[in-house]
């Protein structure tokens, strides 16, 4: 049968969202501190001075949160950083499957407009995560993710377009960053999640 305890860091884990392995270390020490006070007391009176599940919940919740961003930015910078220096070093060959011919101002246009968009989301995030401790972490959260999403949505329907555009553009290599980019997505919306929780 569970004791009162048990149902205590229950609630409490029910009330959290971010990175597993932070979490079950909060909730160990959590269970740990209550284990040590119910030893000098009942564990109802150990339960009680520990303070409401929902409490101490949105005070860990401010650092999964923060731990969530990181994660994210840190994401991004990666593959963001990694598909940059790809499309950089391939556009040293010039326009080589234009066979000669140049792309239009149009395309161009394109081509530059997503080399910036990555390179001030690459500075950016290099810069915010300098300066993250200064932020409330929710607020860094919801503004990692939601930066995030545009960001990579943007990235990938510029890098779709190109290639769509180009006479010999081989979709399989864009479909290759599908996934990492659809990773970063995801950490994007847990960390908007682990934003919004408590």
């Amino acid at each position: 049968m569970p004791s009162v305890i048990d149902d205590y860091v229950a609630d409490v884990a029910r009330r959290l969202h971010g990175p597993g392995r932070l979490r079950r270390d909060m909730l160990a020490e959590i269970r740990d501190a209550l284990t040590d006070a119910a030893e000098a007391d009942d564990p109802e009176t150990a339960v009680a001075e520990f303070g409401s599940a929902r409490e101490i919940a949105g005070g860990l919740q401010e650092v999964l949160a923060a731990a969530r961003a990181r994660r994210t930015a840190a994401l991004l910078v990666l593959v963001l950083g990694t598909a940059w220096a790809q499309a950089e070093l391939a556009g040293r060959d010039g326009w080589a499957e234009w066979k000669g011919a140049m792309p239009g101002a149009g395309y161009l246009w394109l081509a530059e407009a997503v080399d910036v968009l990555s390179g001030v989301a690459l500075a950016a995030f290099l810069i915010g995560l300098a300066v993250a401790h200064r932020c409330r972490p929710r607020e860094l959260a919801r503004l990692v993710a939601g930066v995030t999403m545009g960001v990579m949505a943007l990235t990938a329907l510029g890098s779709l377009l190109l290639v769509g555009l180009s006479p010999h553009g081989r979709l399989s290599g864009t479909l290759l960053w599908a996934a990492p980019f659809a990773l970063v997505q995801w950490s994007a919306y847990r960390t908007w999640r682990a934003a919004r929780t408590g």
